[in-house]
Formats: C-alpha cells, structure tokens, sequence
C-alpha cells in the first residue's frame, strides 16, 4: 500500500509542519485520519508528527482541533507515551483539556 511507505507518511509529516494554513490544515486532518490506524501511531510519532501538532495548539491555529484529534489517536498507544511527554504532546493536551473545563464553567 502507498500510505504504508515511510516516504508517504515523511509527506504528510512534512506538510503539516509547514508554516501555511490550508497546508497545516490539510496535514493535521491527514495525519488524524493516519494516526487512527494503530499501526502508523509509533511510526508517525518516530517521523516528528507530534511537534508541528503540538504547535499548531499551541498557536491556536485554524487546525487545532484536527491536531487535538491526531495527538489524542496517538496518545493511545503506550509505544508512543514517552516521545509525546518529551515533546509537548501531553502538555498541549493538558491545555486543551483545562480551556474546556473553563469554558464550561462561564
């Protein structure tokens, strides 16, 4: 299969990390899509996936909940635990988490 080639997923990996919003957007709803396979969450996280999501939250960018959606899909998998706790990826889910408990307390 194309998408099982490391080369398809460094693609999307690369586009999400793109500073461009319809770019970000397109690569934080792939890799969401991507990252509900169990299969690709250690190999998505190990291509660098967890650092443009998480700072696509940490931006509040456009795409926030696309990259909330692949973070939480790849927070699923203990394989990808420490790599997302050494990049940010609990943290920013964390925040995400805590700005919806404020919100429904207003």
């Amino acid at each position: 299969y194309l998408l099982e080639s490391a080369s398809a997923l460094e693609q999307v990996v690369a586009i999400a990390s793109l500073v461009d919003e319809e770019c970000e957007e397109c690569g934080a709803f792939s890799l969401a899509l991507l990252a509900r396979n169990k299969s690709f969450q250690v190999k998505l996280t190990n291509m660098g996936a967890v650092r443009p999501l998480v700072s696509m939250m940490a931006r509040n960018s456009a795409s926030e909940h696309y990259a909330a959606d692949a973070l939480v899909q790849i927070s699923n998998n203990r394989e990808t635990h420490v790599r997302l706790a050494e990049e940010g990826g609990i943290q920013a889910l964390l925040k995400l988490g805590q700005g919806k408990v404020a919100a429904g307390r207003e």
